[in-house]
């Protein structure tokens, strides 16, 4: 059995009936060459094959008597596929907003946790019955989004030929744990809680001026980027959540991302997450809600490495960065971006990578899980003021097409969750040579979310022009310089 690490746990106590703890994503499938699309036969035999190769899909929680240490993950020894698999079909014409739709309601419902935390949905009918959507979802406990990019890279071929699945070898499914067992397990970790505490303590202690000091001298942002950290400001998509969801989905092209990024320096990280700035002023200004101070944002950062293969729990960590939503002049802020975000790593950095994991070590389960699920439960009214305002993450995708009996992958995108308080998370995946957005909201809290898309393209597309306009400024002699030119000839 392998137990849950502290951010497994943070994401299994954090659920509600109004916050299900679960990510999505959102396939689109061509038709095969004779027209055939991707069927449930498909997908159920692709899992019967492949099983084997992910834990995920075949383990259930098994909970420590009492709350006394975390849960682990155990062998289900009968799972059954088919009650993790869903079917339908959209009515004509089987748009994208008819698919958003059908989308949102899958990432409404919370999923089963007395079995495998996971489901598949394939749906009809999109595009007036062209494509075939496969909709893939994990409970965050089990999986982060590099994990469930690798599981998705098992599941399916790299090529449109049937690929060989390496044979499982032979194994015993693990025992269930008699109670006894676990409570011994949890008296042994909660014996070990004094010791974590002072070995937290003294990393405090060290880590006291990175956590008093302010971020960035002068062009950086100006509170704390780690707590103490000042709450966010108002905006209309912060407040209490319902149980509703609505989704939103579109492109970018990734060479015009490069291309902003090799006029104005950077990373096309900073490119992605200046337009998701561009957008959020647009959509706050269309609603006369553009907060005077910088929104706050919380950045997953990936702590996965090469020897993380096959390890689908949670390596990621946290770090806050101010949006300069306020600064109107695009190519200003995408250099308010970059800075902004070089200050977040350097905080991040100095804290250390772990330390936000080490924090939530601290939370004794008996008490954790209680107070995770009161916090969430608490009115949260719309004068509060959250700690960050949205999530932004941006995941990297497959580097190459991908097949589902034969039916390539056309595109690829992402839904997240929503977590207390917080009524968005824009999620960027990348596949062949697109940025694919995926914007999760509160329809209560945000009523338009397809506007806020809308916003992202036109903010890519100001920053595109202005590289156009910086490249033609480089390229054309100054007026002066012409003139004179002319009147020594």
């Amino acid at each position: 059995m392998r137990q849950l690490n502290s951010w497994d746990a943070a994401f299994l106590y954090g659920e509600t009936r109004f916050a299900p703890m679960h990510i999505c994503s959102v396939a689109h499938f061509a038709a095969g060459e004779n027209g055939q699309q991707v069927s449930l036969d498909d997908v159920r035999s692709m899992l019967r094959e492949r099983l084997h190769l992910l834990p995920p899909l075949r383990q259930r929680l098994v909970h420590v008597p009492f709350g006394l240490d975390r849960p682990y993950w155990a062998d289900d020894r009968a799972v059954h596929i088919d009650d993790h698999l869903h079917e339908v079909t959209l009515r004509p014409p089987g748009n994208r907003a008819l698919l958003a739709e059908q989308v949102g309601q899958i990432a409404a419902r919370p999923l089963d946790l007395s079995r495998p935390l996971w489901e598949m949905h394939l749906i009809h009918g999109v595009d007036g019955g062209e494509q075939s959507v496969l909709v893939t979802k994990f409970h965050h406990a089990a999986v982060d989004g590099g994990a469930a990019a690798e599981i998705m890279n098992i599941l399916l071929d790299p090529a449109a030929e049937a690929q060989p699945v390496p044979v499982p070898a032979p194994r015993v499914p693990d025992r269930a744990p008699r109670p006894g067992e676990m409570l011994l397990r949890g008296l042994a970790g909660a014996a070990s809680y004094p010791i974590e505490v002072l070995r937290f303590q003294r990393r405090m202690m060290s880590s006291l001026p990175h956590l008093i000091r302010p971020a960035g001298a002068g062009d950086g942002p100006r509170r704390p980027l780690m707590p103490p950290m000042a709450p966010a400001p108002r905006t209309p998509f912060n407040g209490r959540l319902t149980p509703n969801r609505s989704w939103a989905f579109g492109q970018v092209p990734l060479d015009q991302v490069k291309a902003i990024k090799d006029t104005f320096g950077g990373t096309v990280n900073d490119v992605v997450m200046s337009v998701c700035a561009g957008a959020l002023r647009r959509w706050l200004l269309d609603h006369d809600a553009l907060p005077r101070d910088p929104l706050v944002v919380m950045i997953p950062v990936s702590l996965r490495t090469g020897e993380d293969h096959g390890d689908f729990g949670n390596r990621v960590s946290m770090m806050t960065a101010e949006l300069p939503t306020t600064v109107a002049d695009p190519v200003q802020r995408l250099r308010a971006t970059a800075a902004a975000a070089k200050a977040a790593k350097q905080k991040h950095a100095a804290l250390g990578e772990d330390f936000l994991a080490s924090a939530l070590q601290l939370a004794m389960p008996m008490l954790a899980a209680p107070a995770f699920r009161v916090a969430a439960e608490m009115p949260f009214t719309n004068v509060a003021h959250p700690s960050a305002n949205l999530f932004i993450s941006n995941v990297p995708g497959p580097p190459h097409p991908l097949y589902l009996a034969g039916k390539k992958m056309l595109t690829y995108y992402p839904a997240a969750f929503l977590p207390r308080g917080t009524g968005l998370n824009m999620v960027v995946l990348s596949y062949l040579g697109s940025i694919n957005f995926g914007l999760m909201a509160c329809p209560e809290r945000m009523p338009d979310v397809w506007h806020l898309m809308d916003c992202v393209i036109a903010a890519a597309d100001e920053l595109t022009q202005a590289a156009k306009d910086a490249e033609r400024g480089k390229s054309d002699p100054p007026r002066a310089s012409r003139g004179l030119k002319a009147k020594t000839r």
